[in-house]
């Protein structure tokens, strides 16, 4: 299945199952010279400002249970930047170490006020992977039971309809 027709403007939209949310505005602003921070780039996809809290790319995998597919989410995780550092200068710098996390930035289809559990594998340059959803609603849920490809095109059909501008779309 690689396209759906769309049951508002009857129109065939392309099946997208990796979205990847926006960079954090932040990191512009401080290489802008905008805010006088310092911006410390651990690997591709972690960064810790002010050695006070991190910004990790995340990898947010929803099985779609009727296709062999996941909806592949890329989101950006704060996470305590001393805590960090304490833990990396505690178990060396390889391995994979877990840390709760808030979800930051727009994800389509969800609360972005939810808490995570990621897990970091500081021998790789790959984004980090959401293990465990903390807050219940629909993420939580979808995250543990996974979408029908029927869920997935509703929740395409509601982003098509509202064109999110921000959010590129793979």
């Amino acid at each position: 299945m690689n396209s759906f027709e769309c049951k508002i403007c009857g129109d065939k939209h392309q099946l997208i199952t990796l979205i990847e949310s926006p960079t954090p505005d932040i990191f512009g602003r401080i290489t802008r010279g905008e805010l006088n921070q310092q911006l410390d780039v651990v690997a591709k996809s972690i960064f810790i400002v002010n050695r006070e809290y991190g910004l990790f790319e995340s990898e947010l995998k929803i099985e779609i249970n009727d296709i062999e597919d996941n909806l592949d989410l890329f989101v950006w995780i704060k996470i305590d930047g001393k805590r960090f550092y304490k833990i990396v200068n505690e178990n060396g710098k390889s391995g994979i170490i877990s840390m709760k996390g808030q979800l930051v930035g727009q994800i389509p289809f969800y609360s972005t006020d939810i808490e995570v559990i990621i897990d970091i594998d500081l021998d790789i340059d790959e984004p980090a992977q959401v293990t465990k959803i903390l807050c219940d609603g629909n993420l939580k849920k979808d995250f543990e039971k996974g979408i029908s490809s029927e869920r997935l095109i509703e929740m395409l059909t509601n982003l098509y309809l509202t064109k999110i501008s921000e959010i590129k779309m793979k």
